[in-house]
């Protein structure tokens, strides 16, 4: 009796291990989302690390690239300042010339040409918003009728024109490749008659060509391939004042459409 007495008391008295309990770790001095994972397994600690690493490279790649295109922007569509030199091709659109004669008052003809071709090259400098170059241009449009009294004939022959000009450009910068601008310019042009015939008259084979003064105002836009060279188009008004062949005068003036490429040192 005392024996079973003397077992319980002392079973009583033993103090028992305390169980491990995850309840035990002291969740408040930890962020929840570390907390949470002291009880993930380790292969997705891995993933989520991982996962993260992958996106902050991600968004550094993105970062730099941004930076590296803002910086060429910058350089590339800023506009080169410096010596240039540059080539125009395009169609010429001949406007309708009136043609009268001293020898015959009151009676005015009307030259109609089909559509010629345009060429051009000029050198020049551009320093800012502004350019300035000379250029040579020539173009040639065949004629196509003659009118008079309200009848129309067939005419032979063409028209060609010489010309050097001063032009003058405002270009309008910006960061995008594609820059606006607006021309002017003056100078001389050497029209020439070549050939020109009505068929069954008797006026055939007329040649003569006069200097007379020239000027032109477009407006284009230019794309930049590179840094210091661009791609142009343009429209044209290109015309001279009057022409004097012997007795008649003569009005010439024209629409033109050019491309270009133009490249600065």
């Amino acid at each position: 009796m005392y024996h079973n007495k003397h077992i319980e008391n002392h079973s009583r008295n033993t103090k028992q291990p305390k169980k491990r309990s995850v309840h035990n770790v002291n969740a408040n001095k930890l962020p929840c989302s570390q907390f949470l994972l002291q009880f993930q397994p380790k292969k997705l600690k891995t993933t989520i690390n991982y996962a993260k690493g992958k996106k902050m490279k991600k968004a550094l790649l993105i970062s730099a690239g941004c930076t590296m295109l803002l910086s060429v922007s910058s350089i590339a569509y800023s506009g080169a300042d410096g010596l240039y030199v540059g080539g125009n091709l395009g169609l010429a659109i001949a406007n309708d010339s009136d043609v009268t004669d001293s020898t015959a008052p009151g009676i005015t003809l009307e030259f109609e040409s089909d559509m010629g071709y345009a060429l051009g090259g000029a050198i020049g400098y551009g320093f800012g918003n502004f350019r300035i170059e000379g250029e040579i241009a020539y173009q040639t449009n065949d004629l196509d009728q003659i009118k008079a009294l309200g009848v129309s004939v067939d005419a032979t022959g063409d028209t060609s024109s010489l010309t050097g000009l001063l032009n003058g450009y405002y270009d309008f910068n910006n960061t995008s490749p594609f820059t606006p601008y607006i021309s002017g310019g003056v100078g001389v042009a050497k029209v020439e008659i070549n050939d020109v015939s009505i068929p069954g008259s008797g006026f055939s084979n007329v040649n003569d060509d006069h200097t007379v003064f020239a000027y032109q105002v477009g407006v284009g836009v230019a794309y930049a391939i590179k840094e210091n060279l661009s791609f142009d188009v343009k429209y044209r008004y290109f015309a001279t004042s009057d022409l004097e062949l012997d007795t008649t005068d003569f009005e010439y003036s024209s629409n033109n459409f050019y491309a270009g490429i133009r490249y600065t040192f």
